[in-house]
């Protein structure tokens, strides 16, 4: 529920931004527990499906932070 809310608000707020896709932009999560990182996963599913593109690909566009900086690797959302 959490992911596909904070989705659909990207999605409706695309036209604001000038911009034509989600692939344009760059996405900053403050805060990588469950919620933040549900959203990168969905947000990064879709990414790679509506461009074709590798997960690993999408996943570039998306940064996760704590409060300790960037989580350490056993941590990140698995491939």
């Amino acid at each position: 529920g959490t992911a596909a809310t904070a989705l659909a608000g990207l999605l409706a707020a695309l036209p604001m931004t000038g911009k034509e896709s989600l692939m344009e932009h760059r996405f900053l999560f403050a805060g990588a527990g469950e919620a933040g990182t549900g959203i990168a996963d969905l947000l990064t599913y879709m990414l790679a499906k509506s461009r074709n593109i590798s997960v690993f690909e999408a996943r570039e566009r998306i940064w996760l932070f704590d409060s300790k900086g960037a989580p350490p690797p056993e941590h990140r959302p698995a491939d």
